[in-house]
């Protein structure tokens, strides 16, 4: 398949994958906004606010990564169930980010975003860790490559991390499974 068909067939295809990241994004800047806004209402937490940091970063490198896909002439979807198992990523993206950024409603006397965190850490972590799932069925699927790989590999430890995170609310180990996963995150990064 010449390059110039390829490249058409993926823009086409990251049009509706820009839509969805974009509204990921809009999520965390929104509430990012939000926090700015509300400042003396809302009683921030500085891991709620790492966790939408991170949750940038991972979205921002998922869309690096889908142009360098289209540069290198990967398979990205020649059919719809491959549209479809591509488009599962941002969409889980969507999710999470929906998930970590709550919106503060207008009349809040307060919010707290702590409070906030551990309430609903469960089914924040759970999406996240099936997110980095749905990452590595798509391309290893998608794009053919082998199951066991370093990318898989970092991935898979980090789906222990935060399956971890969602089993369990103790503040401390929170505090210090985000270092780690943000450490896999820089690894995974540099490898790329």
């Amino acid at each position: 398949m010449d390059s110039e068909h390829v490249w058409n067939r993926f823009s086409y295809q990251s049009a509706l994958t820009a839509v969805v990241v974009g509204l990921a994004i809009t999520e965390i800047l929104g509430c990012v906004a939000n926090i700015l806004n509300k400042r003396p209402r809302a009683r921030v937490y500085w891991l709620h606010l790492v966790w939408l940091v991170l949750l940038f970063m991972i979205i921002v490198q998922f869309w690096f990564a889908a142009f360098f896909w289209s540069l290198r002439q990967e398979k990205v979807g020649n059919s719809s169930l491959e549209f479809s198992a591509l488009l599962c990523v941002p969409v889980a993206m969507y999710l999470c980010a929906s998930l970590l950024a709550p919106r503060i409603a207008p009349d809040a006397e307060r919010f707290d975003f702590r409070e906030y965190y551990y309430d609903n850490h469960r089914s924040i972590f759970t999406v996240l860790a099936l997110t980095l799932v749905v990452m590595a069925v798509h391309r290893t699927v998608v794009s053919g490559g082998a199951w066991l790989r370093t990318t898989n590999l970092i991935r898979g430890a980090g789906v222990i991390c935060l399956a971890t995170l969602a089993c369990f609310r103790h503040p401390r180990l929170h505090e210090a499974m985000v270092f780690v996963l943000i450490a896999l995150f820089a690894t995974f990064t540099a490898l790329f």
